[in-house]
């Protein structure tokens, strides 16, 4: 059986027809910079946590969507050398660029771009988002598709990803109220940041803000006699005293 050459399916799809774009260069890089996709704040463990918003895609009438994907790469080249992780907002787009053009943008992103994608959250995924994705993941990326996870709720992707740093388009919330009446957020983003503490003190009171105050006299002697008794010894003097 032959594999599957994406440059041959490539080449049997029509020509889109050029669009003259009633955005300037610069305001199209602007609206991709800061409406279709951008940096918002890291997931759980700390790595770069990229959204896109469909619902900020302009008229593919009056806006050349081919203009538009270097600007879109050029976003992404900025994170894919580390793991980093994408939420696409599907739920509220208004335009919707032709399978045609997806299929072209999908065969720009090469493996530089899937290799550190750690996950793809689909949140509010209709039946075109799924087709699509489900399409191109099964017949060209097998392996890309055990990254993609559909997301029904904006309370469903807080259990994902930190969603209170997340900037999220009011016309995504309008289109989550069609699954939920409210938006429930795990308990453990409200414990607020989190403070390094030593037996109860943040270290800052020990140490001082700028580590002023030296290591405590406490973490020497400690260090000292793990030297001179040996780690295991240590343990087990402290073993006995604890029984």
């Amino acid at each position: 059986m032959s594999s599957f050459s994406f440059s041959g399916l490539r080449s049997m799809l029509p020509a889109i027809s050029s669009v003259t774009s009633i955005h300037t260069e610069k305001e199209l890089s602007e609206l991709v910079e800061t409406k279709i996709i951008y940096q918002s704040g890291v997931d759980l463990e700390s790595k770069p946590l990229l959204v896109f918003c469909a619902c900020n895609l302009p008229n593919p009438k009056d806006t050349d969507y081919d203009q538009m994907l270097p600007l879109i790469l050029a976003k992404l080249d900025q994170f894919v050398e580390s793991d980093y992780t994408v939420v696409l907002f599907s739920g509220g787009a208004v335009y919707r660029p032709s399978w045609v053009w997806l299929l072209k943008a999908y065969s720009k992103l090469s493996r530089k771009y899937k290799k550190n994608l750690k996950n793809l959250y689909v949140v509010h995924p209709s039946r075109w988002p799924r087709l699509i994705l489900d399409m191109m993941n099964i017949v060209i990326s097998p392996k890309f598709a055990r990254k993609v996870v559909y997301v029904e709720t904006i309370s469903k992707l807080a259990s994902y990803v930190p969603i209170k740093q997340i900037q999220i388009p009011d016309a995504v919330y309008d289109c989550n109220l069609q699954f939920e009446s409210q938006i429930i957020i795990p308990s453990i983003y409200d414990k607020g940041p989190y403070t390094p503490l030593a037996f109860g003190v943040p270290l800052e009171s020990l140490m001082g803000h700028d580590a002023e105050l030296g290591v405590p006299q406490f973490f020497y002697e400690c260090v000292e006699f793990v030297r001179t008794q040996g780690f295991y010894c240590s343990l087990n003097i402290i073993h006995d005293k604890l029984v």
